[in-house]
């Protein structure tokens, strides 16, 4: 779809509308509904059958950085020290 409005700067900047070409694009990919495998109806979009998790991380990388600064020096997760459970667990009737 990127491709298709003409656009070349960072994706997450990217929009199509006001895109007569990938507004096209998407109306005949979509108006396959389920009458097909859905890598040949992504095709239509992608020109590809195929599918990659990296637009997604491309897209998501800016915020990756934020998060990465704002975190620094912090840990995460759970300390696997602790008790999470007391022996006087109550059971609830199901």
């Amino acid at each position: 779809a990127r491709r298709l409005s003409g656009f070349n700067g960072p994706l997450h900047e990217c929009s199509v509308f006001d895109s007569k070409a990938a507004g096209s694009r998407f109306r005949e990919m979509l108006s396959k509904g389920s009458s097909q495998p859905w890598q040949q109806t992504i095709a239509i979009l992608t020109g590809n059958s195929t599918l990659s998790a990296q637009p997604m991380l491309d897209y998501f990388a800016p915020l990756q950085v934020w998060l990465k600064e704002q975190n620094e020096g912090s840990t995460c997760g759970w300390s696997t020290t602790q008790v999470h459970f007391s022996e006087k667990t109550v059971s609830a009737p199901v």
